[in-house]
């Protein structure tokens, strides 16, 4: 089982909720028969959670996506296989040519607004664009530039952002690049 986001906010933050919701995912996982749960951290930056709350649950990395992401993961028996993240090169990031590309699921609430926004950010700036729903993990490993698998912006074939949260810093990226 994949664990996209796990994210409390508020006033709800520092009451055990993101533990609680990891353990409901690992009993699901384990009623299932899957081989185990994994989840993305970031060293710095963003809104993933930080590698001590995955170890504090029993998980192990095991891959890591530089500068700063980390694939964390318990595995329930010795022979699942190890996950690891999708490999991702610059040539496919070239392939969405000019203009302003999304690539996204359904996953996350913010990525709506977002889209929106940047949408109108291309609008205003006669930037073409195309949106890109990412249906299920097949579709995302195929398309995807980012290991964040749910979401993307790329502009002129280069990676903008994978932050559904974060509105302000993408659009001050797109001002930037052009």
């Amino acid at each position: 089982m994949v664990i996209h986001c796990i994210w409390v906010v508020g006033r709800h933050k520092k009451k055990g909720y993101a533990s609680k919701l990891l353990q409901e995912c690992i009993n699901d996982a384990k009623d299932l028969g899957m081989f185990g749960v994994v989840g993305m951290t970031a060293e710095k930056g963003g809104w993933l959670p930080n590698k001590k709350f995955f170890e504090k649950h029993a998980f192990e990395k095991v891959d890591e996506f530089k500068p700063y992401l980390g694939l964390y993961a318990n595995i329930f028996t010795e022979d699942a296989p190890k996950p690891r993240f999708y490999p991702i090169s610059e040539e496919k990031m070239k392939q969405y040519g000019e203009g302003i590309t999304i690539l996204y699921s359904h996953q996350c609430p913010y990525i709506p607004l977002l889209i929106d926004d940047v949408r109108q950010f291309a609008e205003n700036n006669n930037l073409s664009q195309q949106a890109i729903v990412l249906k299920d993990c097949k579709e995302a490993q195929l398309n995807q530039i980012h290991p964040y698998g749910t979401y993307c912006i790329l502009c002129d074939g280069e990676l903008i952002s994978y932050k559904p949260g974060m509105r302000k810093e993408t659009l001050d990226l797109l001002k930037a690049k052009k």
